[in-house]
């Protein structure tokens, strides 16, 4: 079943600047043009606000949607697939 993204669960990009894998992540929400938000270290949060909602040592991108806590790159390509947006489960 594919999850038609809302209000709800709008991706949420927790990001840094020159991350690839955060670049990686926001170019897959928008050639699938799914809905989401990117928060910048340094511009809406700091590294202690980060850890403290991730875990000491996480590392980013972390994506999130409104209720669920997907995890990295990674993590959040094969929760697309398990979840109808991208093809490969």
């Amino acid at each position: 079943m594919r999850l038609t993204p809302t209000k709800m669960n709008t991706f949420i990009v927790w990001s840094k600047d020159n991350c690839p894998y955060c670049v990686k992540i926001e170019a897959i929400f928008k050639t699938l043009d799914l809905k989401y938000v990117v928060y910048k270290i340094g511009r809406d949060f700091n590294k202690v606000e980060f850890y403290e909602k991730f875990g000491p040592g996480s590392t980013f991108p972390k994506v999130e949607t409104g209720t669920e806590i997907i995890g990295g790159c990674s993590d959040t390509i094969q929760w697309l697939k398990d979840n109808s947006y991208l093809p490969g489960h």
